[in-house]
Parts: structure tokens; sequence; C-alpha cells
């Protein structure tokens, strides 16, 4: 993401959305002035309210070598401490 190696990415079948901590956004050096403000907050798996900090279009290459695409896409940003820096829904896969 962004030129960065990003290790913990969920692969999820069921998110309608890209999700970045802004932990992760952070130590890739983004600047939080690249975010749009998102009024609305996410449903979390347990039925609670996450934050958003705001949505962020980041340039996304994945694979390797001769075999690699690269998009850019919307990412949420979250202020929570999630077990994973990145989830990625399926559909960004194809």
């Amino acid at each position: 993401m962004e030129g960065h190696r990003v290790h913990r990415i969920l692969v999820d079948n069921g998110d309608s959305m890209n999700i970045l901590s802004v932990e992760a956004m952070t130590k890739m050096g983004i600047n939080a002035s690249r975010m749009t403000l998102v009024p609305t907050p996410l449903i979390g798996i347990e039925g609670l309210a996450v934050p958003v900090k705001g949505a962020a279009g980041l340039i996304v290459t994945m694979g390797t070598a001769r075999y690699c695409v690269t998009l850019q896409k919307t990412f949420m940003v979250i202020d929570t401490h999630p077990p994973y820096n990145a989830i990625i829904r399926r559909p960004l896969l194809h």
C-alpha cells in the first residue's frame, strides 16, 4: 500500500468496505490531510459502533513479479486496535 509492504491483512468475503487502522496509516507516513470526512460510524461484528476517522484513497499493489495489479481503492480509517492492519474485501482482489 502506497509503496509499503503491509503485514497482517485479512481478506474478508463479508466486508462491504476496505478498512485500515490509523496506526498502520501513521506507520506508512500517510498524512491525515489525505482523509475525507465520513460522518457515520461502522458497525462492528459485535454490533457496536466503530468511529471512523475518515476515508483515504490509497494505491494498492497486490501480487508478485509479473502477476501483480495496482489499483487505487478507498479505505475507511478506524482509530481502534484491531488484530489486523487492514481488512480488504474480496471484490478488491478481482
